[in-house]
């Protein structure tokens, strides 16, 4: 009877539709979908199941159907949570490709192969005990419209699907997952990540990183706070910041752009493979814990027009893996370093820290680059690790900006490097405990020795005048200064 009573419903809802320009809702198993007159076409019903724009419902005493004035707009999926329960709701004209599930506030959608059209997801509301996970073959946008939500278990958010994933921030958003768990992140995406919009973002990675980008990362917009036990956002591929605001509190790297591929140290079959491209925007990162690194990429780091403070405290360790010390730095690149514009301020505080650790070139061409080293020296057996100011492996080059350096007075030089170090423009004054002098210059530069240095105090050398930070002091500083007016 109640079969036959939904088949009564649903042919005059057939009529409905055509006449008004209504909608038909269609609910099973805590799932509704939404078909509008004008996509619905000819409904067909054999034995128990209804076809409406080709996906099949089985008519039981579950299921339920409603003729409604309010339709969704095509391709559009939402998720409303609602403390233990989520309820989902789904354009009619994408319904035959997704697969949901709703399981309380555990959401589950897997959209089909044949699915070829971008769909919007948009999710709110609360739950402390819900997710959302959602696989596909195309590229998708997830709003996140001021949503709070917590797993117990796993990742807030695992987003599976391999291609462009547009994460649009709305309002105050709030996700966290669960300590002592198994899942790599708090918000999880597996696929090209791009957050846009004017919304808050606040991420809590208790099991280990806050957000993971399996492939490349890219923030446009919206204000991003992470907090985690491990890395703030762990990235393949590459990480790009053109606008927006990034601040992460991170008891691992602050943000990690590994090599995605196996040939480690080339770019491999990825364009720009373990870059980090710092164009615009704010980021503000600590990390606290050993060996740590504010900022690191595998291969290559390009500063254009970010403002970004980044800052470790933690100490130096021995690598036993690497049979080597590591040291904490504010940037720390397996490449090249090279700054055009925008604005660095970088200190390390532990022992051996260094502001920016290179493997390859250093280039400095404008901008205003801040950084300053406090720690002590750090000994294992009989080796040894300094804290530098900038460091590279290679050869630095300054050209341009304004610069300003302090090294620990524990040995700490402003720029080391065991090859080539040249001057031919910008504004410079570095200070440390060892001296800093140019193999080469094209600019005049002028150094200094015995000089006490205390937090706060002015220095001012041959038209060169700098503060020093309100943590920097140095007995007997030996300085460098360099400027075009020389």
């Amino acid at each position: 009877m109640r079969i036959s009573r939904l088949l009564t419903i649903m042919l005059a809802a057939a009529a409905s539709l055509t006449a008004y320009g209504q909608s038909i809702r269609i609910s099973e198993a805590g799932v509704t979908y939404v078909h509008s007159s004008a996509n619905t076409g000819d409904m067909t019903f054999n034995g128990s199941v209804l076809n409406v724009e080709g996906r099949q419902y089985l008519l039981t005493p579950q299921t339920s159907m409603t003729v409604t004035a309010d339709g969704v707009d095509d391709n559009t999926v939402s998720v409303t949570y609602n403390g233990t329960q989520a309820e989902v709701v789904v354009a009619g004209n994408i319904a035959r490709y997704l697969t949901v599930n709703a399981n309380g506030a555990d959401v589950s959608i897997l959209a089909a192969p044949e699915l070829q059209q971008s769909v919007e997801y948009t999710l709110r509301g609360t739950s402390a005990d819900g997710s959302f996970y959602m696989d596909g073959e195309y590229a998708a946008t997830v709003i996140l419209d001021n949503l709070t939500l917590t797993n117990a278990d796993s990742a807030a958010i695992n987003i599976q699907d391999g291609k462009l994933i547009t994460i649009n921030l709305v309002g105050q958003s709030t996700i966290a997952d669960a300590q002592g768990m198994a899942n790599s992140a708090c918000l999880y995406v597996n696929g090209h990540a791009k957050f846009t919009g004017a919304g808050t973002l606040n991420v809590t990675g208790n099991a280990k990183h806050g957000i993971t980008g399996d492939e490349h990362l890219i923030i446009e917009g919206g204000t991003i706070n992470v907090n985690a036990v491990g890395d703030g956002l762990h990235v393949s591929e590459y990480f790009k910041q053109t606008g927006g605001s990034l601040t992460v509190n991170a008891q691992g790297d602050g943000v990690d752009i590994g090599f995605k591929g196996v040939n480690k140290g080339t770019k491999d079959q990825y364009a720009d493979n373990g870059f980090a491209f710092l164009e615009g925007g704010t980021m503000d990162v600590t990390t606290t814990g050993e060996a740590t690194r504010g900022v690191k990429a595998d291969s290559t780091i390009l500063v254009a027009g970010i403002t970004a403070t980044v800052r470790t405290t933690g100490n130096a360790c021995y690598d036993a893996t690497k049979n080597d010390i590591s040291s904490a730095a504010a940037i720390k690149t397996g490449g090249a370093f090279s700054m055009t514009s925008g604005t660095l301020t970088l200190s390390s505080t532990g022992s051996a820290g260094k502001g920016i650790n290179a493997t390859d070139n250093i280039t400095l061409a404008g901008g205003k680059l801040d950084v300053v080293t406090t720690g002590a020296v750090y000994v294992y057996g009989a080796e040894d690790s300094k804290p530098h100011g900038v460091k590279t492996d290679a050869d630095i080059n300054i050209s341009g900006g304004t610069i300003l350096v302090a090294a620990s007075g524990d040995s700490g030089s402003a720029f080391k490097t065991d090859y080539y170090f040249t001057i031919s423009g910008g504004t410079v004054m570095a200070v440390g405990g060892k001296a800093s002098k140019p193999t080469s210059a094209t600019q005049k530069y002028y150094t200094y020795t015995g000089v006490s240095v205390t937090p706060g105090q002015t220095l001012s050398y041959n038209g060169v005048s700098a503060t020093m930070p309100d943590n920097y002091s140095v007995a007997s500083g030996k300085v460098l200064v360099s400027s075009p007016t020389m």
